[in-house]
């Protein structure tokens, strides 16, 4: 859950993410979680998702998503208007 909360943080920020593609191979092999693992992420995933749509709202304070650190962001940002 740790990547998806740093991504939610810096989209919080204001930053772009972008996208390197590279080849992938999969083989059974290669993975070693197990489905109650991978479902107990996958409500990791969601839980920040929600927790981020609600501060984005106002509705949810989190410090994972301060407002302060936001708006500084935002102002600080090459070609932002202050």
């Amino acid at each position: 859950m740790f990547d998806n909360q740093v991504l939610a943080q810096v989209l919080w920020l204001g930053y772009v993410i972008a996208e390197v593609s590279c080849p992938t191979r999969y083989f059974p092999e290669a993975s070693s979680i197990n489905f109650r693992r991978s479902v107990k992420y996958g409500f990791g995933c969601l839980a920040t998702a929600a927790r981020f749509r609600l501060a984005k709202w106002g509705l949810l304070r989190s410090p994972m998503f301060p407002l302060s650190a936001r708006d500084y962001a935002q102002n600080s940002a090459p070609g932002s208007t202050q």
